[in-house]
């Protein structure tokens, strides 16, 4: 097969873009992805795409893309393929045909990321908001209808709390994740022992805990099946949800398994008469 030129061709075309979307499908696949990271990531990755099609003064302007796409010999197709290319001994013809083929790969590999992005790119740009970092009045003014719809809390203590995390100090560890944050936040006590941020971060990490893709999802799905299988079969909801919540939140403790987990005062005073009853 790399013995045929043409092959070869479009093998160094392909080779760095299939890195690309592998490295893309696997943060799909991730367990724990930083929600507030993932919205830039894949927006990124749409425009990288594109960007090798479409004329980049064009791509920020709100019309149709594809009205916009570049001649053949505009495009960007790789330096290892473009050198390659120009080493190449095979008619310029041929040569012509492997661009337009290549282009045309480029142009459906766009349109099959649009078709994937806006079913939850506004919820994806959201949790982007959320971000430790971001703390503009403008990301709260964007935020603040969708936490609107998840309490009940009045739009003013939410911005007093929005405003407030600016002049927080919150260590190191946490400013890198996002759902650690607004965890530290939750628990945050002032000089007087009141938690000033329960309203806000309490919706916040009720945002964060929405499933970025359907990874996640196909997950549970196959732990039900592992869990309620042919000889538990009558399993009661209650107990196949219980036996669901210690199976992820082990993990979510980054540990392998049960031996190596550590239950926590609290977790322990629940081991009463009480769970009987």
């Amino acid at each position: 097969m790399y013995n045929n030129e043409i092959n070869l061709l479009f093998m160094k075309f392909l080779l760095p873009l299939l890195e690309k979307f592998q490295t893309m499908n696997l943060k799909f696949q991730a367990q724990n992805p930083d929600p507030s990271k993932f919205f830039k990531e894949l927006s990124d990755f749409q425009c990288d795409i594109m960007s090798r099609v479409v004329n980049p003064n064009r791509m920020s302007q709100k019309t149709n893309w594809e009205d916009h796409i570049m001649h053949t010999d505009a495009c960007f197709y790789g330096a290892e393929f473009q050198m390659a290319c120009s080493a190449s001994q095979l008619p310029e013809a041929t040569k012509a045909d492997i661009k337009e083929r290549c282009r045309q790969f480029l142009v459906e590999a766009v349109r099959e990321i649009k078709k994937r992005v806006p079913v939850s790119g506004n919820h994806l740009e959201l949790l982007s908001l959320l971000a430790p970092t971001d703390i503009s009045e403008l990301s709260f003014t964007k935020i603040v209808p969708e936490l609107k719809r998840m309490t009940e809390c009045s739009v003013g203590t939410l911005e007093n709390q929005w405003r407030a995390r600016k002049f927080l100090a919150a260590p190191p560890s946490v400013m890198c994740d996002t759902v650690k944050y607004w965890i530290y936040l939750l628990n945050n006590k002032d000089s007087a022992g009141n938690h000033g941020f329960r309203e806000l971060a309490a919706v916040a990490l009720s945002l964060l805990s929405l499933p970025i893709a359907n990874a996640e999802c196909e997950r549970v799905f196959s732990q039900v099946n592992i869990l309620k299988n042919d000889l538990r079969n009558r399993l009661s909801t209650d107990t196949l949800d219980n036996l669901l919540n210690i199976r992820f939140s082990v993990r979510g403790h980054d540990n392998d398994c049960c031996e190596s987990f550590h239950p926590d005062n609290k977790m322990l005073e629940k081991f009463c008469s009480d769970i009987y009853e």
